[in-house]
């Protein structure tokens, strides 16, 4: 199972909120799994789904998947404009 994580930014394309309120609720505690690495937050997918498991999320991370390419990196996920 590879975990995989978004940054501000992709987390708050999918929700449809900007960017300070998802910063806002990984300080809080409220994104559940969100964690700092340096100065930066990084969100579990997974950690979205539970936080609104009611709000059919699953469909919208399917979408906005990172996806792997040659040499092991991770490319941006694509968001819709």
């Amino acid at each position: 199972m590879t975990l995989c994580l978004l940054t501000p930014d992709d987390a708050a394309a999918i929700l449809r909120v900007p960017v300070r309120t998802v910063v806002q609720l990984c300080a809080q505690g409220r994104i559940p799994g969100a964690a700092k690495v340096g100065r930066r937050w990084r969100i579990p997918e997974a950690g979205l789904g539970r936080m609104f498991p009611d709000a059919g999320l699953s469909g919208l991370l399917r979408q906005n998947r990172t996806r792997t390419v040659p040499g092991g990196r991770r490319d941006a996920p694509s968001h819709p404009s």
